[in-house]
């Protein structure tokens, strides 16, 4: 069985507090009123809106105006405190790891293999036209030599450069 402690709590609507029984553990905090009903607050539901070393803890939960959650006690903070952090002791470390690692992979290896995929389904008419308009973007006044020489050095060129059975 795990430690309670004594504590009041508000419900965001009247002015007047309940005494309630609370005790934590690693998932939140468990709320059990004089009457024998009880709540369950779940760690990323609520705030802690005061510092664990100093003063009572005050935990508020929902909206406008929030339920609050005042334990005097200052075990609770130090216990509390203990079962705060210990979710996150491997989880930050690990996704962090993560990321640096899938991140440049993806850039390296996933980016690549998807645009190989897919570029299989563009017609060569599209980049064609795709290379026009970017020729036609970058040299917006070019001049093109169109004399026979001009061409032929082109082409002489271009036979190196590409082999014979290309489509372009």
């Amino acid at each position: 069985m795990s430690k309670t402690w004594r504590g009041q709590y508000f419900d965001g609507r009247i002015p007047t507090h309940r005494n309630v029984t609370v005790s934590s553990d690693t998932r939140g905090v468990r709320i059990k009123f004089e009457d024998g009903s009880g709540r369950f607050w779940h760690r990323a539901d609520f705030r802690l809106q005061q510092d664990l070393q100093q003063g009572p803890v005050r935990l508020e939960y929902g909206e406008f105006p929030p339920e609050t959650l005042v334990v005097d006690d200052p075990e609770f903070g130090r216990n509390f405190g203990k079962n705060l952090t210990s979710r996150n002791r491997f989880f930050t470390p690990l996704l962090a790891l993560l990321i640096v690692i899938i991140f440049p992979a993806l850039i390296y290896w996933g980016i690549p293999s998807a645009s190989g995929l897919l570029a299989r389904f563009v017609p060569i008419s599209i980049e064609q036209q795709l290379g026009q308009y970017v020729i036609d973007e970058i040299f917006p006044n070019r001049v093109i030599c169109e004399t026979a020489a001009g061409r032929q050095a082109l082409e002489k060129l271009l036979a190196r450069l590409a082999p014979a059975d290309s489509d372009y």
